[in-house]
C-alpha cells in the first residue's frame, strides 16, 4: 500500500505485471490475485528497451 493507492508486482505464467490500484487492498504475497484490466488505461512497455508501446 502507498497511500490511497496499492502496487501490485505479479505474473502472468512468466511475463511481470505492474498494477497501481486505486483502492486499499490486503494482499500478501504469493496470494493469488483477480485483475480486471481496463484497456484504455493499459501502459505497455518493450522489454529490452524499456520504450512504452
Amino acid at each position: 500500500p502507498t497511500g490511497s493507492e496499492t502496487q501490485i508486482f505479479a505474473k502472468l505464467g512468466d511475463d511481470p505485471i505492474d498494477a497501481i490500484v486505486k483502492d486499499r487492498l490486503t494482499v500478501r504475497p504469493g496470494e493469488e490475485v483477480r485483475l480486471r484490466i481496463d484497456p484504455r488505461r493499459v501502459h505497455i512497455f518493450d522489454r529490452q528497451s524499456g520504450a512504452r508501446l
